[in-house]
């Protein structure tokens, strides 16, 4: 494809777009579009484009990324866990935590380097940060662990109309339990926290 000028007696001449085919071994055009009541800066950009020609303006740049924290956000929003933890700067920064292991699963000092590429300050409210402060967040939810527990079990129970099933995992016999009623004896504190939450 290109842009063609057309030269007219009596009138100005005509822009058209414009593509060669060949048709029984013989280059042939046909046009495509008139482009002649186009503002001239358009059609100087298309005749740039079809040429490969694009206009640069500085080192391009990519801004943060704002997709994928958004996305588990609303998911935490609708499980009940951004509302479990609080919108503190400590409740926010376990959140980024949490959704910073979806994401890639990697360490809290991923999570710190994770966070600088993805808009924390815009979707979480969240201030600038280091690892230390990581760690107080996770300080913070130690102490908050029994409350955090108990409001995400009722916000599924009010969600579902019923009581989680739980599933414990021993990485160390390597076997997998899954009961409503029982609790074995490996069982952690959180575990038979919940299981009193249950009666």
């Amino acid at each position: 494809m290109y842009i063609a000028t057309v030269l007219n007696r009596n009138s100005p001449p005509a822009i058209l777009l414009r593509e060669s085919y060949r048709e029984d071994g013989k280059v042939k055009s046909r046009t495509l579009v008139n482009v002649t009541n186009w503002e001239p800066s358009v059609v100087e950009a298309l005749r740039m484009a079809l040429k490969g020609e694009f206009a640069t303006y500085g080192e391009p740049i990519s801004g943060v990324i704002f997709g994928v924290l958004f996305v588990l956000k609303q998911l935490a929003d609708r499980l009940g866990v951004s509302g479990a933890l609080g919108k503190s700067q400590e409740a926010m920064r376990v959140l980024l935590l949490v959704l910073a292991r979806i994401d890639h699963a990697g360490s809290r000092l991923s999570a710190l380097r994770w966070s600088s590429q993805h808009a924390t300050q815009d979707i979480l409210g969240l201030s600038p940060f280091d690892e230390n402060d990581l760690y107080d967040a996770l300080d913070w939810l130690a102490g908050k662990q029994s409350k955090v527990e108990l409001s995400l079990y009722r916000e599924h129970v009010k969600r579902t109309g019923c009581t989680p099933l739980l599933v414990l995992y021993d990485v160390h016999r390597a076997t997998l339990r899954a009961n409503k009623t029982t609790w074995p004896r490996t069982a952690t504190t959180a575990t038979r926290r919940l299981a009193s939450y249950r009666s």
